[in-house]
C-alpha cells in the first residue's frame, strides 16, 4: 500500500509541474520564450552536431521551430552538444537565425526564386549576398568583432561602394546579383569570415526555420 502511495505521489508531483508548464506556454513556437528550466534534451538532438546531417525534419507541431530558437541559447546547445560525439572539439559554436522574419522579406525571397529559379549564375549569386548580409548584420555579440574587422579591412574595392548597412530590397538584390565589385568583396568577406572564426575558434551554424514554405526545397543548394 506504501509503494502504491509513493507511486500516485510522484505522479501527482509529474502532473502539476507538467500543468503549471502547459500553462505558462503560449503553444505557438513562433512566439513562445525558451525556458532553460523546462527544456526536454533528446540524446538525437546530439546528431545536429554531425557533419553530415542538415535538415531537421518532422511534421508540424513537433518542435522543429521551438529546437531552433533554443539553440541560440547558449547554455541549451552546449548541453545539446554534450548530447553529441565532439568531445575533441572546443570551439565556441554560435547559432544565427537567418530565417525572414517579416513577410514582406518572406515576398521578396519568393518572388525572387521566381524570376531566377532556371538562371543558376543569379541563383548561387543570391544566396552568397543573402548570407553575407545575414552574417555582417546579425546582432550577435560574439560576432561584433569580426564585423568590424571585415568592415574596415583594405581592399582593393572601394569599401564606400559596399552596402554593409542597407537592408535589401528586390531590386537591391537584383541590382548588386550583377555588380561585380559587390559580388567580389562579398565573396572575399566571407573567406576572411571563415578565416577569423578559425583564429577565434569560433563555428558558425546558420538556421532557416521553415524555408520550404517560400522556397522549394528543390532550390535549397
Amino acid at each position: 500500500i506504501r509503494t502504491k502511495s509513493k507511486t500516485l505521489d510522484s505522479r501527482n508531483v509529474v502532473l502539476k509541474h507538467l500543468k503549471k508548464v502547459l500553462d505558462e506556454s503560449t503553444n505557438n513556437a513562433e512566439t513562445d520564450t525558451i525556458n532553460e528550466d523546462t527544456f526536454f534534451y533528446r540524446k538525437c538532438m546530439g546528431e545536429f552536431f554531425d557533419k553530415d546531417k542538415f535538415i531537421i525534419c518532422g511534421r508540424k507541431g513537433t518542435g522543429k521551430t521551438h529546437l531552433c530558437k533554443a539553440l541560440q541559447n547558449k547554455k541549451i546547445a552546449n548541453n545539446i552538444k554534450r548530447l553529441s560525439n565532439q568531445d575533441d572539439d572546443n570551439d565556441d559554436y554560435i547559432f544565427i537565425n537567418a530565417t525572414p522574419q517579416k513577410k514582406e522579406e518572406k515576398f521578396l525571397l519568393t518572388e525572387i526564386f521566381k524570376h531566377s529559379f532556371d538562371n543558376d549564375f543569379v541563383h548561387t549569386n543570391f544566396w552568397r549576398l543573402y548570407i553575407w548580409t545575414k552574417l555582417l548584420r546579425d546582432r550577435n555579440e560574439d560576432l561584433f568583432k569580426i564585423q568590424i574587422a571585415i568592415k574596415k579591412r583594405e581592399h582593393i574595392i572601394d569599401t564606400a561602394k559596399i552596402p554593409y548597412d542597407k537592408e535589401f530590397s528586390q531590386i537591391d538584390y537584383f541590382k548588386y546579383m550583377n555588380d561585380m565589385d559587390v559580388l567580389f568583396r562579398s565573396i572575399d568577406d566571407l573567406h576572411t569570415f571563415n578565416e577569423l572564426l578559425k583564429i577565434a575558434h569560433k563555428k558558425i551554424f546558420i538556421l532557416f526555420d521553415g524555408l520550404e514554405s517560400y522556397i522549394h526545397p528543390l532550390y535549397w543548394n
